[in-house]
């Protein structure tokens, strides 16, 4: 069992951070979208996993989130500032009733957690923290056996795949009961980058420990790189340069092995059919 005072698992942050001067308030911003593929390092079989995230203006001028997921997609209205998914918009969506029925059932725990937990529409300095205390309250029927903690810290600026980007480091070390999967423990460590511009997330690492029940330990390293873009570029300039940098940014992802050959093909096609 992990426990308070244990050792966590490290990760290293990325290189060329420089620290915060003065004060930074991350916010949404209207016409950005980024595509991000995540993987699980330790596990060479794993096949990543892609995520896009919208920020955009509906047709009635309603500023919406929308994140699709494999089978799964979300959408939700964002404050007018930018600063916040709103209380009680998200719609979840999936072709599994099962997994509707329980993300509609912890809609507001899981709209707390982004909303309380999240670094978005907060004044932030140079080691500045966002902290959860109760995370094991987020999952079904979970309790914190006796120790909880969940510490998001600002570790300065740095410029991630040529944008502006805010560091932030993640340490937890936890554990919880579930009603389903009794003792579960989590140690370790992750960064993340937040683009400046859109409010959205973009690469990120982390190593993490996890034990559920009388289970062997098990050890995960991942990864994620993301494309952001603005979608709200109306010149013919400015698209040829947005679809320059995308597939530049995608030759990229099949160079470091975080995508196959096949899938670097494929979404390469889909890119060019915007043309």
């Amino acid at each position: 069992m992990l426990c308070a005072g244990s050792s966590m698992a490290e990760v290293a942050l990325p290189y060329g951070i420089t620290p915060l001067n003065g004060e930074v308030r991350l916010l949404y911003r209207p016409g950005f979208e980024s595509t991000c593929l995540a993987r699980n390092e330790s596990d060479p079989n794993d096949k990543p996993s892609e995520t896009i995230i919208k920020l955009f203006l509906d047709s009635t001028g309603r500023f919406k989130f929308e994140m699709k997921m494999d089978k799964f997609s979300a959408v939700a209205d964002i404050n007018y500032d930018g600063s916040k998914i709103l209380d009680g918009s998200f719609k979840f969506a999936t072709e599994d009733q099962t997994v509707n029925d329980f993300f509609n059932k912890f809609t507001k725990d899981l709209e707390k957690a982004m909303i309380d937990y999240s670094p978005i529409g907060k004044k932030l300095r140079q080691n500045s923290e966002v902290t959860a205390s109760n995370i094991c309250e987020l999952f079904p029927g979970g309790k914190s056996s006796f120790f909880s903690s969940f510490t998001r810290k600002v570790s300065g600026i740095t410029q991630i795949q040529g944008r502006p980007s805010l560091i932030l480091k993640s340490d937890i070390n936890t554990t919880c009961t579930l009603d389903t999967l009794g003792q579960v423990a989590i140690s370790g460590s992750a960064w993340e980058s937040i683009d400046l511009q859109s409010g959205l997330n973009s690469n990120s690492g982390g190593h993490i420990l996890l034990k559920v029940g009388n289970t062997p330990q098990i050890a995960m390293n991942t990864v994620s790189s993301c494309v952001i873009s603005d979608t709200s570029q109306t010149t013919a300039n400015k698209n040829d340069k947005s679809l320059e940098a995308r597939l530049t940014e995608l030759k990229g992802l099949m160079d470091k092995g975080l995508i196959t050959q096949e899938q670097y093909e494929q979404k390469r096609a889909d890119i060019l059919k915007a043309l």
